[in-house]
């Protein structure tokens, strides 16, 4: 006797695949999203004129 002597059911345990892919891309554009608010919420916090560099830590320097 083989391992192929019975029907192989197959039973997906997870939603389908369209599913899953459009999940994952609602995740991703919700990340995107997050990201650039963060980045023009950092560019309109800045005073008027304030040019701020950043040090390789990440902290401001002055």
């Amino acid at each position: 006797m083989t391992n192929f002597d019975f029907p192989l059911v197959v039973s997906p345990q997870g939603p389908p695949l369209q599913e899953l892919i459009s999940s994952i891309l609602r995740t991703y554009r919700q990340m995107l999203l997050f990201a650039l608010r963060a980045r023009l919420q950092l560019t309109f916090d800045r005073p008027e004129g304030a040019d701020i560099s950043y040090e390789a830590n990440g902290a401001p320097s002055r």
